[in-house]
């Protein structure tokens, strides 16, 4: 069996998908916890504007991640 044939059947396993979808729910738990921290930042309006766009864009990561499992 050729080194390509055994990476694919190991990308293909069930061991491998699992760490994925395990992998995918704790990145996406770090990032809501990151969201939740700049959503309550408070300072000046061009800090929390900065701080309010970038939470908007986790929560876009975040629900790439979830139509991902």
């Amino acid at each position: 069996m050729s080194t390509d044939n055994k990476i694919q059947e190991f990308r293909e396993s069930f061991a491998f998908k699992s760490g994925q979808s395990f992998e995918r729910r704790r990145l996406e738990q770090t990032l809501a916890n990151r969201r939740s921290e700049l959503e309550l930042l408070n300072g000046p309006s061009l800090l929390t504007r900065n701080a309010r766009i970038a939470a908007q864009e986790l929560s876009r990561v975040i629900e790439i991640l979830r139509d991902m499992d």
